[in-house]
């Protein structure tokens, strides 16, 4: 898993040689991909902040794809995920001539459910009621087709647009979804096959939101890989926080209260504290806005 900063300075040469126009050598990229191959020889983390220009993608993934270490790229933009999938994995890959392998993945209700995709065919031909807002019986055969031809089942791989209301009817979440060995399409999976694809690939592309997810799992959302990275990692705070965090409002604490009140006599003991909590709540974050906090210290503590 050796890779010396002379082994990254030629294998990015001969990379930036082949890129259109011929390349030129940007030391801010050279710098970067010495330090992510020291980081991860050394196991440690590395932060880079490098400006418009620089070739990011490049500066990490060439060290990642030389050292042969499985690894997982988390994006904030689908638009990054697929300029990686499409231009830059495929481009090391012909220029550095390693053979390695890569996959996208995505969260499950990216991908189109054959179970529902039935469910809304045998309604149809029932004659109940399926449209929504942006699907209709036309639309609904034309995913029909697109379904009997995909490979991958990827809702952005649709050859039309298709509106979230009526894309939610023809998927299903995490939560919502029984298990490949629960359902009678469980075998043709799109969603399943590409976690297939993603176990034996090198690099696995992923968005911020499933990399959080993951890590909220306790790990069992993405296959085992030695190495992350984060790219466009100022977005990284508030997708963690909404996705490893909780929220809880003031006026949610005072809901809870009127719910109980409706359970028991106006004066049960249960009552007072949670109104006095909900009071309590909204002052203490009156005062603590805009600011960085620990919840486990201060006013918010008690």
């Amino acid at each position: 898993m050796g890779a010396g900063p002379a082994d990254v300075r030629s294998a990015l040469g001969r990379v930036v040689a082949q890129l259109p126009g011929g390349g030129e050598e940007r030391p801010g990229q050279l710098q970067m991909a010495v330090e992510v191959a020291t980081a991860i020889k050394d196991g440690r983390h590395l932060l880079v902040q490098a400006g418009t220009g620089t070739g990011k993608s490049l500066g990490y993934l060439l060290p990642v794809v030389l050292m042969g270490v499985r690894c997982v790229v988390a994006t904030a933009t689908k638009a990054l995920q697929e300029q990686l999938v499409a231009s830059d994995l495929p481009f090391l890959r012909r220029t550095l001539g390693i053979d390695f392998t890569w996959a996208l993945l995505k969260g499950r209700s990216n991908y189109l459910c054959q179970a529902a995709l039935a469910d809304a065919v045998g309604g149809s031909a029932q004659g109940v009621l399926i449209e929504g807002p942006g699907l209709d019986r036309r639309q609904l055969d034309a995913v029909v087709e697109w379904e009997a031809t995909t490979a991958s089942g990827d809702r952005a791989d649709l050859p039309f647009a298709v509106a979230n209301p009526a894309w939610s009817s023809l998927s299903v979440s995490a939560a919502e979804c029984p298990g490949a060995q629960r359902c009678d399409y469980g075998d043709v999976c799109f969603a399943e096959h590409a976690r297939f694809r993603a176990a034996e690939a090198d690099v696995v592309v992923v968005n911020t939101h499933l990399y959080a997810a993951h890590l909220a799992s306790g790990g069992v959302v993405l296959p085992d890989h030695q190495v992350v990275v984060i790219d466009e990692a100022h977005a990284l705070e508030d997708i963690a926080a909404a996705t490893l965090g909780a929220t809880i409002t003031p006026s949610q604490v005072v809901q809870v209260a009127r719910g109980v009140r409706s359970l028991f006599t106006g004066d049960h003991q249960t009552i007072a504290p949670l109104e006095a909590a909900g009071r309590g709540l909204a002052e203490v974050l009156a005062r603590l806005a805009g600011q960085r906090v620990d919840p486990a210290y201060g006013d918010l503590a008690t």
